[in-house]
């Protein structure tokens, strides 16, 4: 017998159709709660599981749950989109390359993060969960990096922002309705200043954590928008390019997004890679060209760097 009986495999199809399919509707659903906001994360694992679906009912030409799995399919494809088909433009000389990275506070890989950051060639490092064991460690990086500018702390939310170039002016502060602090600087760099904004809200677990975060992006947006001057928006912004929340972001800033059409790269939850998702982000005002984007290697946080490369239009 070619293939098993079709019956008894019926009902475990539908499960996953109904499982899957509501998955998809939750993620429909993401502006109007914080939990279904939790599943437009997901559109790349939902859609595998439902191609195994739909593929699995028309082998067994169970039409019915098979077809089901394809509608349910098209809207994470219409979301998957955004990465793919993936194209690559054409390169250039770049100008600067900036690095950001979500260390992890408890990651004591000191070594590892210390020699890929001195390896690299960037110009400017936003460095995320930084206390002052870590600052210690990456002393070493100032003989590169002579400007520094730095807010470390006991929790999850420090930041240090390393670079090679002079920093006109810098300021770190809370935002409103929010205890975790945002950077922004001004960086002297080739005769121009270039605004670097670096971002790091709470995870947006349960209602006030999502506010919080909502409420940062906002932050986050209005200091982009009134920037007249090349810029750059970097962080872990714990929510990824299909959250309602960070299409308003990008909407309301009109920047654009390193990642956008390069094929879907994961930054974090290293440790699950079946979950694995793209929370870091690199972004950019339009009069300058990303020229190249990369993800960096494992160092023992649960999120991995985000290198960018940009020219000057």
């Amino acid at each position: 017998m070619l293939f098993p009986p079709r019956r008894p495999l019926a009902p475990f199809l539908w499960l996953a159709v109904a499982g899957l399919g509501g998955a998809t509707l939750l993620a429909l659903l993401g502006r109007f709660h914080w939990l279904c906001d939790l599943f437009t994360h997901f559109p790349l694992q939902v859609a595998a599981g439902l191609a195994v679906t739909a593929l699995a009912g028309l082998l067994l030409r169970l039409w019915r749950p098979a077809l089901a799995a394809l509608a349910c399919l098209l809207p994470n494809l219409l979301a998957l989109s955004y990465y793919f088909p993936a194209h690559r433009p054409a390169t250039g000389p770049p100008d600067f390359q900036v690095i950001s990275f979500n260390v992890l506070t408890s990651n004591d890989a000191f070594e590892a993060v210390l020699g890929y950051l001195a390896a690299s060639d960037a110009d400017m490092i936003l460095l995320m969960e930084t206390d002052r064991n870590w600052l210690a460690a990456l002393a070493p990086l100032q003989a590169k990096y002579p400007y520094l500018v730095k807010a470390p702390r006991g929790d999850n939310f420090g930041m240090a922002f390393f670079s090679r170039h002079p920093i006109e002016s810098h300021e770190f502060f809370s935002v409103e309705g929010s205890r975790v602090p945002c950077v922004q600087a001004l960086v002297s760099l080739h005769g121009k200043s270039v605004h670097v904004i670096g971002g790091h809200p709470v995870p947006p677990v349960g209602a006030p954590g999502a506010a919080s975060r909502n409420a940062y992006l906002q932050s986050l947006a209005g200091l982009a928008a009134r920037s007249d001057r090349p810029t750059v928006v970097l962080g872990d912004f714990n929510a990824t390019v299909w959250s309602p929340f960070f299409r308003d972001f990008i909407e309301t800033t009109s920047l654009q997004d390193t990642g956008h059409k390069r094929g879907f790269q994961s930054t974090w939850n290293r440790y699950h890679p079946l979950f694995s998702i793209g929370i870091d982000h690199i972004l950019h005002s339009r009069d300058l060209a990303c020229t190249g984007r990369q993800i960096g290697p494992s160092l023992g946080s649960d999120h991995r760097p985000v290198s960018a490369a940009f020219a000057f239009r």
